[in-house]
Parts: C-alpha cells; structure tokens; sequence
C-alpha cells in the first residue's frame, strides 16, 4: 500500500508540475514557492529510489510523466538561455524540474539487470542533469552507471560501443572538473590516471573535452596564485594534446592548444625558478617581434626589397601570434596608402584577406577585416587583386556554408561586396550574392518568408524569372497564402505589372473553398481579369496570346467554381445574381470584341464559359433578365459554331476537325431549343423573329454541313425539313452545294436533294436557276437507278428552263446549252 500511494503521489506531482511550468514560472513569488515543493519531492524521491526494492521499476507511467518533464524543461530552458535569463528564480526552478524529471526516470529505469542501451541513456541524461545540479548523488548515480557499463563490457559477446565511450569521457571530464570545483583535488588526480588510455579510444570531439577539463583546472590554480599544481595540470593538457594526431585537431583544438601553451608560460613565470624562466623564454614572444616589426614600418624606405623583407616578417608574426600579425598588417596598410603606390596596396590587402580566412572564425575576424579594408577610404582595388580577394574570400564562405556556420557565412559575404571589390567583374559579384541567400539553412530558404523577401529583391532588379520561381514557392506553402497577398501589394507599389497578375493568378490558384474567410473569391478573380485585361492594352513586354489564354482560363475557372457553389463565412453563395452577371457579360463582351483579332479558339473558350455561367443563374430571376440572358446565349452558342465550323474547315487534322464538328452541331442543338422557345413568345416582334430565323437557318446550313463531315446521313433529312420554318432558301443552296460537294452515296444524295428541291420550289422567292440546276444533278443520280423516275425528273427540269427563259433570255441560253 505504501509502495502503491507513493507511486501515485510522484505521478500527481510531475503532471502537476508540467502544467504549472509554462504559466508559473514568470510569478516570483509563485515560482519560489513551487521550487521549494519541488525540491523537497527532489529528496523525497531520492531516499525512495535508494531502497533495494521499491518497486516501481519498469513503470511506464512514471517513465511517460518523467520523460515529458523533462523535454519540457528542457524547452524552457533553451528559452532562458537563448534570452539570456540565466540568473532569474524561473531559470532556477527549470533546473530543478530538470533534476526532479531525471530523479524520476532513474527510479522507473536504474536496475543492476539492465541492458547497456538504458545504462546508456540514464548515464546521458545525468551528465546533462549534472550541468545544472552538482549535487554528489547524480555524480555518484553516474559513476554507478559508468562501473555497470564496464562490467558489462568485460561480458563476452558485450562490446564497448562509440557512444558508451563518449559518455565515458565526458564524465572523466565533468569529473575532474567537479572534484577541483569541490577542492578535492585527490580525485581529480586519481580520475586522471585513467585520461591517457581512455584519450586513446574517444573520438577527436570527446578527446577535446578531457583537455578542456585538464585546462580548467590549471587555469583555474592559477586564479589562485598556485603555480606548482597549474604548471602541473597544464603541462599534461599540453603534452596530451600535442599526442593527438595532427590530421584529427580541430579549429577548437587549435585555439584550446594556444590557450594551454598561454597558461603554461604564465604558470612557469608564477614559479620563478632559473629552470621555468628559461623554459618559458623558449615559448615566442609575439609582442616583441611585432614591435620590431612596427619600427620596420615607420622607417619602410618605398622599395621592393624593403616592401617583400616586411611581408615575410608580417608572415611568420601572424603564424606564430595571429591576433598580433592582423594588427601589424593593418598598420603597414595605412603606411602604404599614404605611398599610393596601388600594386604594392593590392597586393597586402590580398594577404590580409588571406590571413583572415586562414583560421577559425569568430565575429571579430570578419569585424577588424571591414575596419582594415576602411583604411582604403573607398578607392577600388584592381580588377586582379579584386578577383583574388573575392575568391578566397569565396572559399571562406563555402567553408562556413559546409560547417553548417550561416552566420559567419552572411558575414564574410557581406565583406566580399564591399566597394573595394567593385572591379573584380559581375560574375564574382553575383556569385557572393547569391551565397547570402544560400548560406541559409535549406528550411531557412524554402520558408515563405525567405521567398517573399527574395520576391521583393528580384523584381526591384528586374529578375522577373527568380521573381517567378518565388511566387511558385510561395504558393506551395501551406501558409504561403498571406505572403503571396503580400506579394501582390509590393508589385504594386513597384508598378511591375506582369508580376502582380502572376502573384493574383497563384492567388486564385491557391484559393481554398473549404476556408472562404481567407480570401473573397469573385473580388480575386475580378482583379485578376481586370489585370490581364490591362496588359492586353498597355506597351507591356508581355507574351500577349499567353494573355489572352490565361484570360480565357480565368472564366474558365470561374465556370467551374460556379459549379462547386463556395459559401462565405455567412453561409450566403459567393457567386451570386451580381457577380454572375459580372463574370457572363464581361466574357461574352471580350468574345464578341475580340472575335476578329484573337485565335478562334480562345473566342470559342471565352463564349463557351459565358454559356456555362449563364446556365447558373437561378430561376427566379426577373424576366427581362432572362430574357437578356436568353438572347445572350442564343448568340454565344451561334458564335461558338461558326468558329468552330470555320477552324474545322481550315484544320489539317482530321481528328480535330470532326472534333469540333461534333462540339458545334452540340451548340446548335442547344441554339435551336432556345430560338424555338423564343419564337413561342407571343411578345416578340417581327424585327426579332426575323433576325432569330435567319441565325437559325445559318445554324441549319452549318448543322447540315456537320452532319455530312460525321457522316450521320440519317439525320440530313431532319435537318432540312427543319429548315423549311426559317422561309429562307439560302440554307437550302447551301445544303444542295454542301450534299453535291462531299460526295454522298447515290441513294443518300438523292433521298436529301430531292427534299431540299422540293422545300425550294415551295418558297415565293426561290431561284429558279439554281433549281433547275439541283434538279438537274439530281436527275443524273437518279438516272442510273430508276429510268422512270428519270424522266419524270426531266419533264420537272423542262418545266424549269421554261420559267428561267421568261426571268432572262441569256439565262435561257445558259440552260438551254446545259440541257
């Protein structure tokens, strides 16, 4: 029972606690308060896990509530430091929510049966818990873990793997470090018996740490004044670390080697024997070289011998003390300034470039470099010295670009563009540009925020590709949207035009129906047909037919969002009577406006959408404009046909042409049903009847002239008997020419053309010429099949010719000599 309560308690407290981190932790006096509870759980817990058997191994509660604890405090403490907060009571009670997370894993976790893999991971979070807690029991719970951990590597079958052997060193290091921090200086000395085989089995990163905890301590004796013990911890640091392979030394480990050879002189000074003294006077004396070199620059007699005599002097100063010879060189820059002699300027300040991109980075590096190159007051290098220095300084930049060091990569790109480089050529000017934007993590790259901001760079320097790529980048973004609006507004404000219609089309392209509180469809895509619109007139370098179909595919578009019927946030449809009308009568204006000019089958895209949303427009509105709407169809579909007739007769592919015969006899159809209801109307006029008959029998021609082209001669019949109620005969001459043209079957031609003959002789204003003429033809098909009828076709043309002599006597001659 007690082992049961106990087990409750500790899950109530953490998951109490990680509630009360995130809000409590900014109240002084609440965070005080929670940190002494926090604390007292801390030891309470402590004592439990100390018992043999306390019984909550293996818990997956309090491994799911410690876990979570600790990610969390992990979090806020990230936090802290990155505001630099370090010092404030929030900070403090991180950290002990930090212990108290890793006190509860250690008690759910921490058998002497454990597998090394959870050895492993106890020993990594105590080393991190003993970071911020220096209290013995995580210490000594680590070195439990770290004497399990090598009795398990004596176990055959059990090997000693990397990780488990950077744990190792980094608890020798925080070790050693901890027991000086303590004064024990006696298991400092017995932890390092172990350094030098152990340096032999780590990697060069965990290597480093173990000589930075030896320097630690040497540095930290000669804080207080004691020289025999820091001569004797810095010179292992400096023996071991001159062990280390020289390949496997990194920038650190440089820097780390200067830093020990420093302490050690200073510690060998401290001792002031005969022996310590002569041993640090063997270590180079930088100040003083440089001193000697510096009197050379004041008394430089402008020669080459004297100037190459310096630069090697300035050479093996900056090897030996780098900090030192940076100082020396600049002061040699500004001597030669005052020479103006430009070969011998160029040439330093190529070696000065050179020496600051030899070594390892840090923020001063590239600073004194900005402050060196200032001594030139702006005047340009040459165009070599220019090239040589943009190129190392290149090298620096793919360097930092490849450690992952960005910033440092911004900074020496920066330094690169200075206007002492101006004559080292576009390419390499470009090239560093360029590197600014790709010294970015990739994530950093691809954020919306990264392309809006490289949008706003290329279209104010006319990149309008890049400008391009940007938009496509930022549209494909799940939060891109409000970036891409902001793309729009900056286009405007910088007057590219082409720029704001591609922002406005990746707009609509990117609209989202399921969430119509972002954006106001109809407006989008109004502003966007305004916009192409406008290109269309304006002196715009644009690809104007791509205008045209990127116009056609917004109404297009628009067509097609009808359908889906959007809501706004209201619930009210997007689409309603006034934008519909909007969107219809500017789509047929544009079609009828520009049939003459545009390719036909833009017209036929523009028309047909004006069709589509005009068959959205609900039922119950007025009958004017119905009536309107009415009209405008017929026209629309009477368009659509006769383009897509005329594109089918021009076309060389038969595929496509009886494509587009098959589309337009469906136009037709369509036409035809709406004339007929029109006709219907007793309110129409005469004038309008008239008119709508004459577009019918038009419609008829080319429905027949389809018909023929698709081969579905059943049907030609039909059609010219529908032609009979438009009263007109032109349609009729057209069928007859179109039927004798294309070359029908015999019984085919004959059953057609004897209809349209006989819907011809039955009109008042037929041509008795052309009848003759049909008739004629038509008795030279009959003949071969039917002798009989023949004849009584022939009497019909006799008949003919005599009604065509009294119309004209020539024409009675012309007939005569066909007959």
């Amino acid at each position: 029972m007690p082992s049961a309560l106990k087990h409750l308690s500790i899950l109530a407290f953490a998951s109490d606690l990680s509630k009360r981190l995130p809000k409590d932790k900014d109240d002084t006096e609440v965070a005080a308060s929670l940190l002494s509870e926090v604390q007292t759980q801390m030891q309470s817990i402590g004592r439990y896990a100390d018992k043999m058997n306390h019984g909550m191994t293996g818990d997956e509660d309090l491994e799911r509530e410690g876990t979570n604890l600790w990610n969390l405090c992990t979090r806020l403490n990230r936090a802290f430091t990155d505001k630099g907060q370090k010092t404030s009571p929030a900070f403090r009670l991180v950290l002990a929510g930090r212990v108290l997370a890793y006190q509860i894993l250690h008690l759910c976790q921490w058998s002497s049966k454990n597998t090394a893999h959870i050895t492993t991971h106890l020993m990594r979070i105590a080393l991190k818990a003993a970071k911020c807690c220096t209290g013995s029991f995580i210490l000594q719970r680590a070195a439990d873990y770290h004497d399990h951990l090598k009795q398990l590597a004596q176990v055959p079958g059990q090997d000693h793997d990397d990780e488990s052997t950077r744990l190792e060193a980094e608890w020798t290091a925080m070790r050693i470090v901890l027991a000086f921090q303590d004064n024990q200086l006696v298991v400092a000395e017995h932890t390092f018996t172990n350094v030098e085989s152990l340096l032999k089995r780590v990697r060069p990163q965990s290597a480093e740490k173990i000589l930075d905890s030896l320097f630690q301590v040497g540095k930290g004796l000669l804080i207080k004044h004691d020289y025999p013990m820091a001569e004797k911890w810095l010179q292992r640091a400096w023996d071991l670390i001159n062990a280390q392979p020289l390949p496997d030394i990194s920038r650190d480990a440089i820097e780390l080697r200067m830093a020990i050879l420093q302490g050690l002189v200073t510690a060998l000074i401290g001792l002031q024997t005969g022996e310590s003294i002569e041993r640090a006077a063997e270590i180079f004396d930088g100040d003083a070289y440089g001193s000697i070199i510096r009197r050379m620059i004041r008394s430089f007699r402008p020669n080459d011998t004297s100037f190459k005599l310096l630069c090697h002097h300035i050479h093996v100063l900056h090897t030996k003390c780098p900090g030192i010879g940076y100082s020396v060189i600049d002061d040699f820059l500004t001597s030669l300034v005052q020479t103006c002699n430009q070969e011998w300027i160029d040439a330093v300040v190529v070696k000065r470039i050179d020496m600051a991109t030899r070594y390892r980075d840090i923020e001063g590096t590239v600073d004194e470099a900005h402050k060196s190159l200032s001594r030139l007051m702006g005047k340009p290098l040459g165009s070599e010295a220019s090239f040589a220095a943009q190129t190392l300084i290149w090298k620096k930049v793919n360097s930092n670009f490849n450690q992952a060091q960005y910033h440092m990569a911004d900074k020496w790109c920066l330094l690169g563009l200075r206007d002492e480089f101006a004559n080292s050529g576009p390419t390499n000017k470009a090239k560093l540009e360029r590197s600014i934007f790709f010294s970015m993590p990739q994530e950093t790259q691809k954020e919306p925020m990264t392309q809006y901001l490289l949008y706003r760079v290329a279209i104010r320097s006319g990149y309008i590709e890049m400008a391009s790529q940007c938009l496509n980048n930022v549209a494909e973004s799940d939060i891109g949207f409000e970036f891409l609006y902001a793309c729009v507004a900056d286009s405007q404000r910088v007057g590219e035009k082409v720029t704001i219609v591609q922002a406005m089309k990746k707009l609509a392209e990117t609209y989202d129906y399921e969430r119509p509180e972002r954006v106001h469809l109809p407006a989008l895509r109004r502003c966007t047909i305004m916009l192409l619109h406008g290109l269309l007139g304006s002196d715009e370098k644009v690809d104007k037919d791509g205008v045209v179909m990127d116009l056609c595919s917004m109404f297009e578009d628009v067509a097609t969002a009808v359908q889906k019927e959007p809501k706004g946030v209201d619930g009210a449809k997007l689409f309603d009577i006034r934008e519909l009308e909007w969107f219809c009568q500017n789509a047929y204006n544009l079609g009828l406006q520009h049939a003459s000019d545009w390719n036909l089958r833009n017209v036929v895209r523009m028309l047909t959408a004006c069709v589509e949303l005009a068959s959205h427009f609900p039922d119950d509105i007025a009958a004017e404009m119905a009536s309107d709407l009415s009209l405008r169809s017929i026209f629309c579909n009477f368009l659509i046909a006769s383009a897509l007739v005329a594109l089918a007769r021009a076309g060389d592919n038969v595929e496509q042409q009886l494509q587009d015969y098959l589309v337009a006899r469906r136009h037709i159809a369509v036409a035809d049903h709406q004339i007929e209801m029109r006709l219907q109307d007793e309110n129409i006029d005469e004038i309008s009847a008239a008119d709508l008959k004459a577009r019918l029998a038009q419609l008829l021609a080319f429905d027949f002239e389809a018909a023929v082209e698709l081969k579905r001669y059943s049907e030609l019949s039909e059609i010219v008997l529908k032609a009979n109620q438009c009263h007109k005969v032109e349609p009729f001459k057209a069928m007859a020419d179109c039927a004798l043209r294309n070359n029908l079957p015999a019984e085919e031609l004959f059953s057609v053309l004897r209809k349209i003959i006989n819907q011809i002789a039955e009109l008042s204003d037929s041509d008795s010429i052309k009848l003759a003429k049909y008739t004629r033809c038509l008795f030279q098909v009959t003949l071969p099949l039917d002798e009989e009828l023949g004849s009584r076709l022939l009497n019909e043309t006799h008949t003919m010719v005599k009604d065509a002599y009294r119309v004209s006597e020539s024409d009675s001659k012309i007939m005569t000599t066909h007959s």
